[in-house]
């Protein structure tokens, strides 16, 4: 859709340089309509898996057939898991019959149902638009009058703060100073502990189910920080 988008400027920076794979999720989990993944050998073994992955394991469920085994082998697996990471969807596959997702300025609009198919005309009518020098652009911008640069910036950002938190917490559980284990001690830091331990849980699965909610997973840190404060 906007053809002023270049797709480098969804490439990890240089300390995540390990994520071989985004994508993003809609109301059924993994949407794979559209994903970025590097050309590399760790990519080569992940279609590989997702293309044999039936034919070893033919009792699993399969409701969404190699999208189900994408996302069950990204999400779960020890080989793929640490290098896939779920980003916002509307950054490369909004969908179009979702009012808040597609927007002037989006790399592209996504039609995942044949019932839509048909709207695929009215978008290139759209596009046919745009290219006409009377008038301004609607959906072709640069990438700075878009929301990219600053969603991109803080989504890597809130990404670097849930792991440094989590680690923060796992070095002092660590050294023997876990505050769940010491807040238990003392009966008016119990519930305390209880509150922290349920937040420290719930972010250290949102550091890897839901980063593609960059606000959600910063209010996790917020909480989880904030009681960890009162405990100590």
């Amino acid at each position: 859709m906007n053809q002023e988008i270049p797709l480098e400027i969804f490439e990890p920076p240089s300390d995540f340089s390990h994520i071989n794979w985004l994508a993003g999720k809609d109301y059924n989990g993994l949407n794979a309509g559209v994903f970025l993944i590097r050309v590399n050998q760790w990519s080569l073994n992940l279609l590989t898996r997702v293309m044999t992955h039936k034919h070893f394991f033919p009792e699993e469920d399969y409701t969404f057939e190699e999208q189900s085994i994408l996302a069950r082998l990204t999400e779960n697996d020890d080989e793929f898991k640490d290098q896939s990471i779920y980003v916002p969807k509307v950054w490369f596959n909004a969908y179009f019959y979702t009012l808040h997702e597609v927007k002037p300025g989006l790399l592209l609009s996504h039609f995942p149902h044949p019932d839509y198919k048909w709207h695929i005309y009215e978008w290139l009518k759209v596009l046919e638009s745009d290219r006409d020098p009377q008038f301004k652009p609607v959906y072709n911008r640069p990438v700075a009058e878009t929301a990219y640069p600053e969603e991109i910036k803080k989504f890597w950002n809130v990404k670097r703060r849930a792991d440094k938190a989590i680690k923060g917490f796992e070095r002092n559980v660590n050294r023997g100073a876990d505050p769940i284990l010491f807040g238990m001690q003392h009966e008016e830091t119990k519930s305390l502990a209880e509150e922290f331990r349920d937040h420290f849980e719930e972010l250290r699965r949102s550091s890897r189910a839901r980063t593609d909610e960059p606000d959600t997973l910063e209010w996790l840190i917020d909480q989880a920080e904030e009681v960890s404060l009162h405990i100590s």
